[in-house]
């Protein structure tokens, strides 16, 4: 599961999926502790329903696939994601990247959630030419539920003339930190 926003505005959230939880939280080593469990129930008090998940990894890949399969096309093109997830040579790609992520996360053996109603082993058939258009109807579900006025990162990156390293640096050092002398 993982959360689809957009921010225009300071302040201003526009939720952009169905799922029922704002944040999933975990632990690194998969344990459910009682920090992650308070800091759960501290974002579900301030910000919306969360909940701890002891598949942090697999969450994390979960949205490396829908990243993958947006960011990058939505910079190319300049599109929409209601767009990049309807046209027929960008979902044809979107999928094509999401069964590559799908596949290495197997490889390195993590579970990992479906994404936009599709589930891992779905997005692979897909990508291997079975029920294709099961996945197009639902990848064109979401862009209805994406609406108009979703764009992915890269895609505001694009819009706003952002040097791509610029860009890549500030999600590099705003993603990362150093806990007992490793980056995570």
């Amino acid at each position: 599961m993982t959360i689809s926003a957009a921010i225009y505005d300071a302040g201003i959230a526009l939720r952009t999926d169905l799922n029922p939880h704002c944040f999933k939280v975990g632990e690194l080593d998969g344990t459910v502790s009682p920090r992650a469990t308070e800091f759960a129930a501290m974002l579900s008090s301030a910000i919306g329903p969360s909940a701890v998940t002891p598949n942090l990894w697999g969450q994390r890949w979960s949205k490396l696939i829908v990243n993958c399969m947006n960011n990058g096309l939505a910079g190319l093109t300049g599109w929409m994601t209601a767009e990049c997830r309807t046209h027929h040579d960008t979902q044809r790609i979107g999928i094509q990247l999401a069964a590559e992520v799908v596949r290495v996360a197997k490889a390195k053996g993590l579970v990992v959630d479906g994404v936009m109603g599709l589930s891992p082993d779905a997005i692979v058939d897909a990508a291997e030419g079975r029920n294709v258009e099961t996945a197009r109807a639902q990848l064109a579900e979401m862009a209805r539920v994406a609406g108009g006025g979703s764009r992915p990162s890269f895609g505001q990156d694009v819009l706003l003339k952002v040097p791509f390293g610029l860009a890549i640096c500030v999600r590099m050092t705003t993603c990362s930190r150093t806990t007992a002398g490793r980056t995570v």
